[in-house]
């Protein structure tokens, strides 16, 4: 028995390796490729977990959001130069003395540069320097720093069967080869005082762009963020635009375009022109920009690209009346703009709320009913008719505004009868008019709107509401009770409370089984003591009697940095 016993906890400490097929674990493991800790434990389990898991481990080796302990970097750096081949790694011991313990005789099991899909040249470089550091106990030469800096990016960079997403990056051997297969490219700048290294900066990003447009012909996903912060940028920023329309027009399939920065078609900068090259026209499907003044040039292109979906404001919209194209606007065919999105913005107020609005009138006429998605705020009582005359074919709605203009969007809800998303956000102190002094206009705090006559109000094809505005626990408890739409979802952008869970229960027992979800922005519960701690409990197993899922809201596009917020309840 004793013999019997021991060969049994022997057993039970043995690991037995799971029965999945590798092609199961291999579809199931990239669904982890965020979790490290996570994939650090599968690599230990088998072998062949180990293989399938390390790709997915080196496929971000420099991704800013993960690497923060020293201690990694020198670990990711040692065991890429540990993967250069043996005459490198002997020139680097007879030349530079440089021999870290292992260098000469260490042949990594897995090929890890193969694995890299994206590289970020500023968190490599300090990299390198820190290892080296390390290594040398000392400050390294830069002469050491530059050498290793080549040999490594070039090992990279030589597996040309990579298809890196390239955030940052300098000239090295192989980039034209690397490059080839890049789907997705992010260029950021911050504008800096124009110095010799700054200068120097300068060249390299012109030739970066230079090379991507002679060799990249396969971006899908383009983002250029350019932010000025002095004079130079005057010069700069025409250079970004140039060398980024050019890069445009040589795409075959990109589909979406982010650029902050403002764009205005000239003799030396093209970007509306490139959006109209006869490859892009037919595929782009998204325009996201933060900075709009040439409006004529941008409803050319809307005109022109006929699969452009998505059309995005934010930021700054400072049109002009004098190049305002309303009193042309019969010169342009229909666009086919599905979503539209205004948020977060600021217009000129030199031209005026007027041009602003006869801005959106122009989009909204040629879109010919064709939206059907909208995101907008800062509107006024002239908006909203609008929403209610063009877009009566919307299914998404999501809207900041004014306590005050609140009747006005009641009058048009119920002619939107194919919507089935409403978002409501209450407006906030930036986006309050000026009186001729400057200064901003105050709200009505003492408005009030009947909430059964907003109840009422909303379509019957309404299956998904969001309210980001201040209700309390009698308000909800009469706004459910005379809603007529079968919501399938709610979310409310406060504190979850018990309160609030209690007044659902009633709702969906009494008037709507068909609500499943339930959203809040937080858990705003008090369990100070034990009998609210047991409440809390029987609340919300009622609620999961009833419901499929309580979970927390995400941020709407409106949800910004606000300096005032009225803290009233709207309605009685």
């Amino acid at each position: 028995m004793e013999n019997s016993s021991t060969s049994m906890g022997k057993n039970e400490n043995q690991k037995i390796e799971p029965r999945l097929p590798n092609d199961c674990i291999a579809e199931i493991l990239p669904y982890l490729k965020d979790n490290v800790r996570t994939l650090y434990s599968c690599a230990r389990v088998s072998r062949s977990w180990c293989q399938l898991t390390i790709p997915l481990l080196w496929s971000k080796p420099f991704d800013s959001n993960t690497i923060t302990p020293n201690t990694k970097i020198i670990s990711l750096i040692r065991t890429l130069g540990f993967c250069l081949d043996n005459p490198t790694k002997k020139f680097l011991i007879r030349q530079h003395g440089f021999n870290p313990d292992g260098f000469k005789i260490t042949k990594p099991f897995f090929d890890y540069p193969s694995y890299i899909r994206d590289f970020n040249y500023s968190i490599f470089l300090s990299s390198i320097r820190i290892w080296l550091r390390k290594v040398l106990k000392r400050k390294p030469e830069l002469e050491l720093t530059t050498l290793l800096f080549k040999l490594i990016g070039n090992l990279i960079c030589s597996r040309n069967n990579n298809r890196m997403e390239l955030y940052d990056i300098t000239l090295l051997e192989n980039f034209n080869c690397a490059i080839n297969n890049i789907e997705t490219f992010t260029y950021c700048y911050v504008g800096l005082y124009m110095g010799r290294k700054e200068r120097i900066l300068f060249e390299v990003m012109k030739r970066i762009f230079e090379k991507l447009t002679e060799n990249c012909k396969n971006i899908k996903r383009l983002t250029i963020y350019a932010v000025p912060e002095n004079f130079m940028d005057v010069i700069y920023l025409p250079v970004v635009c140039k060398a980024t329309a050019n890069l445009i027009k040589e795409q075959k399939n990109i589909s979406s375009i982010t650029f902050n920065q403002e764009w205005v078609d000239s003799p030396n900068n093209l970007f509306y022109s490139s959006l109209l090259s006869e490859k892009v026209i037919t595929s782009l499907r998204s325009l996201k920009l933060c900075h709009i003044s040439d409006f004529d040039g941008l409803l050319k292109v809307l005109c022109g690209c006929n699969n452009l979906e998505t059309l995005e404001f934010t930021d700054k919209f400072y049109v002009s009346d004098e190049d305002h194209a309303i009193q042309r606007m019969m010169e342009f065919p229909p666009i086919h703009i599905k979503h539209l999105h205004f948020y977060n913005f600021e217009y000129d107020e030199y031209a005026g709320i007027e041009t602003f609005i006869s801005s959106i009138e122009v989009l909204f006429r040629l879109s010919n009913n064709n939206l059907r998605s909208l995101t907008i705020g800062d509107v006024d009582s002239n908006i909203i008719k609008l929403i209610g005359t063009y877009c009566t074919n919307l299914n998404y709605l999501s809207i900041e505004l004014l306590p005050e203009l609140f009747p006005a969007l009641n009058q048009i809800l119920l002619s939107l009868n194919n919507l089935e998303h409403l978002i409501l956000v209450e407006g906030k102190y930036s986006i309050y008019p000026r009186n001729n002094n400057g200064r901003r206009l105050f709200p009505d705090l003492n408005f009030r709107y009947p909430v059964k006559t907003f109840a009422k109000s909303l379509p019957t094809s309404l299956k998904h509401l969001g309210l980001d505005i201040n209700i309390n626990n009698e308000v909800l408890d009469h706004f459910l009770s005379a809603l007529k739409c079968p919501l399938h979802t709610l979310d409310i952008y406060d504190g979850m409370k018990v309160e609030y869970l209690e007044i659902i229960i009633k709702y969906v027992e009494n008037n709507n089984r068909n609500l499943k979800q339930v959203g809040f922005r937080s858990v705003n519960v008090s369990l100070g003591n034990e009998e609210s701690f047991n409440k809390f409990g029987r609340v919300m197993a009622r609620i999961f009697g009833l419901i499929q899922k309580v979970y927390m809201v995400k941020k709407h596009l409106h949800d910004g940095f606000s300096d005032f917020a009225p803290t009233n309840v709207w309605f009685f």
